[in-house]
């Protein structure tokens, strides 16, 4: 029979494995045998008493262990700041360097989490999709599109249990908004069905969701606009008027849109209005609009998107679309090879970032872990005499890696005040607008503190390891150094970070260069001293009396029209028949319709033919104008005079961008007509702008006095198309910079620490004579054979890299080889300069002071 009750046995035990009394069998003993006399008064009693006893113990336990786990804190903070007084130089290149390195992680690490932030705040942001179409075509391009026709989310909406809410969208250029007196040019005007709002979650604070886009006249504003017309005032009800010919209603106010939304709008108004535009709102035949949907939970999206694939085709059989699902929050980093509304940002750049970071962070870690490696010697002593008083390995591990985090945290605290200073240059450098609220961002601040302990534990790492593993008896003996261990890890150590250095210059160069060749490429038209004006409502009917007036003023050389700008088209067609096929199939054209000045309005130049002329009117009704690309795609020999659907070609353009450099020249058939045009162009002298844009404006009154006077050129529009490109160019030039300071710092202490070490060694070489270059290039050649080895490894990595980066670019610069002898020499000039100021500091010291002493 056991003398025990069950449950005394399990506290006992639990007690032993919490309080280690299996260390104290005494005192264990001692609880046993007072239990059991205590047990003669009852079980219940005893168990009572027992327990009692466990949480006084226990008690007691808690309070010493922490006690003495803070007691030992207080030690190894009081060593790490005796250290850091004690080895001031070195302990400021390892606080700063990782501070550098913690502030560079940070901010990237903002900018990263704004990217992947895009489009995550609806409420249903896990189940929402766009609907894209492919084609894939006989010359072998597969295109992407985000636009679709009009009947489409009618059928996916009534056929498919799966679809719980469909909404069409579409934004329709520039409109002139006013209101009483209050009149502007708004460019986020958008056309959508009432089911948008269900769909997204862009919260109102006035009027309701579900029916404020239901009747026709409606109108939902944000609170921007709501300020800027109405002056904050109540405007439900409230009257607007679009285009100076459509009457709206405000129903609803909406939230400013967030900045990391892919679509952008300010007014939303019934999808139907489209009508009153004169496009096609219930057919197949308009492929313009954006289709989003909302599936239901645990709905395989890509199985989905399977069984709806040819869903076009079934109600049009010429159609050669299939149908796919993209994800919401994936449409701002992965539709670069959509055409059609999506987001500017790409993948690649937040991989790309998210490596610097890593890097330069690696970097400074590596010039911690390098110079408490050099200086392993100078602290054998101080591990020799804590083991002699009975420090075990595990407390002195214990103890370099709380030095190594108390130095990690201090740096921390620092980057946190840097960052804080940075930010508002940091988003004027980016183009973003990124907040840094550390004690309101629970994840932000997980995350840092992550960053800190893992960079605290990697820089000390080899120190709490090898450090420790010395034997006191050597130690004491004073015969330790660092050894050909030491001096062969510091030596790659050193190779891996300049290693990433100069694969970050190569990568830096490379980027510079290819945004240089984007910038300087010639697009193939003449873009100089070119401004242009939208021809608002019915004025493309007057365009040619515009004209004639324009054309008065002498600074104004030449007036043209087109129905697009020409770096960014947005017609496009798929053709099946022309004179000379010699494959089945059809193919994708782009459209654009000139008036017959154009060419020489923007330099253009024929290779073949002639252009549109006044004096041959059957040319503007019947005849196309191919680029060279439409040429070889239809495989065309002889192209004059050759049939292409219903019309003639009379002459061949030579190839001109009008899309981005980021896109192959396509496939372009030019018409000419009249009630085509939208955008009339100005080439104007550059002698008197003032004077002639003045003239211009007044002009613009006479003939659409209800239109705003609105005017750029065309040199700004193409600048902007690469804004991002030289944003991210800006960004990664200083961040490369930044890493090359902390190579340099540990560099530098390096060097410094070899000189001091070499002192005497220096000395006595001076007194026999030796010069100061003699001194310099022996302390020198060693790190520049490590720099060359860091140079040799980098190089090829870099080339695949780059080379890879340099794909996405339909029109790129080559990787030129003279990249690698740049970095090669300025990583060797810099790595010089930086151990030259330390080898040359010490050949100048005089050699009493290095022997004097022992």
């Amino acid at each position: 029979m056991r003398s025990t009750s069950l449950f005394h046995r399990l506290v006992a035990s639990q007690l032993r494995k919490f309080t280690e009394l299996k260390k104290c069998p005494g005192l264990y003993g001692d609880l046993e045998e007072m239990y059991a006399a205590k047990r003669k008064a009852g079980i219940f009693t005893a168990d009572i008493w027992f327990l009692g006893q466990v949480v006084i113990l226990s008690f007691h336990y808690l309070r010493e262990h922490f006690f003495w786990r803070f007691v030992m804190f207080r030690n190894y903070l009081k060593t790490t700041l005796r250290n850091i007084l004690k080895y001031r130089v070195y302990s400021l290149i390892n606080i700063f360097g990782l501070t550098i390195g913690m502030t560079c992680c940070i901010l990237i690490l903002l900018w990263v989490r704004d990217e992947l932030s895009y489009d995550r705040f609806h409420e249903h942001a896990d189940s929402l999709y766009r609907v894209l179409e492919t084609e894939a075509l006989d010359d072998g391009r597969v295109l992407t599109y985000s636009v679709l026709p009009a009947a489409l989310s009618g059928i996916l909406k009534s056929e498919y249990p799966e679809v719980i809410e469909v909404a069409r969208y579409k934004t329709l250029g520039t409109r002139v908004v006013e209101s009483g007196d209050i009149r502007f040019y708004e460019r986020g005007f958008a056309f959508a069905d009432p089911e948008l709002f269900d769909l997204f979650t862009f919260p109102f604070t006035m009027g309701n969701p579900g029916t404020a886009l239901s009747k026709p006249g409606s109108i939902v504003v944000t609170e921007e606009i709501v300020d800027k017309y109405f002056g904050g005032q109540d405007p439900i009800g409230r009257s607007m008027r679009v285009d100076d010919r459509l009457e709206f209603q405000v129903t609803g106010v909406i939230q400013n849109i967030p900045a990391n939304s892919h679509m952008r709008f300010d007014f939303a108004v019934p999808f139907e209005t489209l009508a009153e535009y004169d496009r096609d709102i219930d057919g197949w035949d308009s492929w313009a609009y954006n289709t989003y949907l909302r599936l239901r939970d645990k709905t395989d999206h890509v199985a989905f998107g399977q069984k709806i694939e040819r869903v076009i085709q079934v109600h049009d059989e010429e159609a050669i679309a299939l149908l796919s699902l993209q994800p919401v929050n994936r449409i701002h980093l992965y539709s670069g090879s959509i055409h059609g509304m999506g987001g500017d940002g790409s993948i690649e750049y937040v991989y790309i970032f998210s490596i610097v970071a890593f890097l330069i962070l690696l970097i400074a870690c590596v010039n911690f872990m390098n110079l408490s490696t050099a200086r392993s010697s100078t602290r054998a002593k101080e591990v020799g005499m804590r083991k002699v008083v009975g420090a075990t390995r595990r407390e002195l591990i214990r103890q370099f890696f709380s030095e190594s985090i108390i130095l990690a945290f201090f740096s921390m605290i620092a980057s946190v005040g840097l960052v804080t200073f940075l930010i508002p240059g940091f988003n004027t450098l980016s183009g973003k607008a990124v907040t840094f609220h550390l004690l309101s961002d629970s994840q932000l601040a997980f995350c840092l503190l992550m960053t800190a302990l893992i960079a605290g534990l990697v820089s000390g790492a080899y120190p709490a390891f090898i450090l420790s593993a010395f034997k006191p008896a050597v130690i004491l003996k004073g015969s330790t150094r660092s050894g050909r261990t030491g001096v062969l890890f510091r030596r790659i150590l050193v190779i891996i970070q300049f290693f990433f250095t100069v694969s970050l210059l190569t990568g830096t160069l490379v980027v510079f260069d290819q945004l240089r060749y984007l910038r300087e490429r010639n697009l193939g038209f003449d873009s100089e001293h070119i401004l242009y004006m939208g021809l608002r409502g019915e004025l493309n009917k007057r365009y040619p009396v515009l004209k004639d007036e324009l054309l008065k003023h002498p600074g104004i050389r030449n007036v043209t029209a087109a129905s697009d700008l020409p770096t960014n088209n947005r017609a496009s067609m798929l053709i099946s028949e022309w004179e000379g096929k010699k494959t089945e199939g059809k193919q994708m054209v782009e459209l654009l319709w000139f008036e017959d000045n154009y060419p020489e309005t923007f330099g253009l130049e024929m290779v073949a033919g002639e252009f549109f002329s006044k004096e041959k009117p059957s040319q503007i009704e019947e005849g196309l104008v191919l680029n060279e690309a439409a040429v070889k795609a239809l495989e065309l020999e002889s192209p004059i005079g050759k049939r292409v659907e219903e019309n003639r070609v009379i002459g061949v353009i030579k190839d001109f961008h009008f899309y981005s450099l980021h896109q192959k020249i396509a496939p372009l058939i030019i018409s000419s007509g009249l009630e085509a045009y939208a955008w009339v162009f100005l080439k104007i002298d550059g002698e008197d702008m003032e004077s002639t844009i003045r003239f211009v404006e007044t002009t613009w009154k006479q003939f659409a006095p209800a239109f705003p006077f609105e005017y750029s050129f065309l040199d700004d529009r193409i600048d902007a198309m690469y804004r991002t490109d030289r944003r991210i160019g800006r960004l990664i030039n200083v961040f490369t910079a930044l890493a090359v300071v902390v190579a340099c710092l540990g560099l530098f202490g390096l060097a410094s620490f070899m000189a001091e070490r070499r002192a005497k060694e220096i000395g006595v070489r001076k007194v026999l004579g030796a010069p100061v270059s003699s001194i310099v290039i022996m302390l020198s050649k060693s790190f520049l054979k490590w720099i060359c080895i860091s140079n040799l490894i980098a190089w090829p990595v870099s080339f695949v890299l780059m080379n890879r980066w340099l794909q996405e670019f339909a029109y790129r610069t080559s990787f030129k080889p003279q990249l690698f002898l740049i970095t090669g020499l300025f990583s060797i000039f810099i790595a010089l300069f930086t151990v030259s100021t330390q080898s040359i500091r010490a050949a100048l010291t005089n050699p009493v002071k290095s022997l004097r002493s022992e």
